[in-house]
């Protein structure tokens, strides 16, 4: 997960420096710096396996949310419950590293309670309606596809939230483009400032964002 997102932010800061450097004849040494710490031996294969994923299992995974929606909620469920593992196991090594074994202390529990319990709020909001408007599509797709890189929230729930995922849905269907140019804009600003900021978070106070993220991931589980 942290290879991930650090891959993701040097990508990002290459295609920042591309833009910036290369017109004013920097070379491109500052992008190829930032392009060779990608972990491309992990991106790389995340990636088609996402692209293969959304391709082969699209059409299975829907038929099974309609005709089994409970069982499909329920193995969703224990996929995430499982995964509670990771960031719990990761943050008791580095609060007090004991024979490699996980330890939390009083205000870590704390800190996931609280941090559950804002997840639980935020993901038991009834859904909204508002208008869809350039700046609410912007907003919106910037706070959703954030949600992509945050175990345990989904970015469509966070549209259904917010009262455009129907929107969103039609102007695919329709290929709206201003519509669909509007959301990729917003999805690109949102993806590129809360990368560098998880990024930051993690090299900086990795204990704590994932004590933040155990407790999130465990609220989030209502939502299913």
């Amino acid at each position: 997960y942290e290879t991930v997102i650090a891959s993701a932010g040097h990508l990002l800061s290459a295609v920042r420096r591309t833009v910036t450097d290369v017109p004013r004849g920097r070379g491109w040494s500052g992008p190829g710096e930032e392009f060779r710490r990608v972990s491309w031996r992990v991106i790389v294969p995340v990636v088609c396996g996402m692209l293969a994923a959304l391709v082969l299992t699209a059409r299975l995974m829907a038929g099974w949310v309609h005709d089994y929606p409970i069982q499909t909620r329920a193995v969703f469920f224990g996929l995430v419950l499982a995964s509670l593992w990771v960031p719990f196991s990761l943050a008791g090594r580095a609060a007090q590293p004991v024979r490699g074994e996980a330890r939390w202390g009083w205000r870590d529990a704390v800190l996931a309670v609280a941090a559950a319990a804002l997840a639980y709020v935020v993901v038991s909001l009834p859904p909204g309606e508002v208008e869809a408007t350039p700046v609410v599509i912007f907003l919106a797709a910037a706070v959703a596809v954030s949600a992509l890189i945050l175990p345990g929230l989904s970015g469509s729930f966070l549209l259904l939230t917010f009262g455009l995922y129907e929107s969103t849905l039609s102007a695919v269907n329709d290929r709206d483009l201003g519509y669909l140019a509007l959301f990729a804009l917003g999805a690109l600003v949102g993806l590129a400032s809360f990368v560098k900021l998880l990024q930051w978070l993690l090299q900086h106070h990795r204990r704590v964002t994932l004590v933040v993220l155990t407790g999130v991931m465990a609220g989030c589980l209502r939502a299913l």
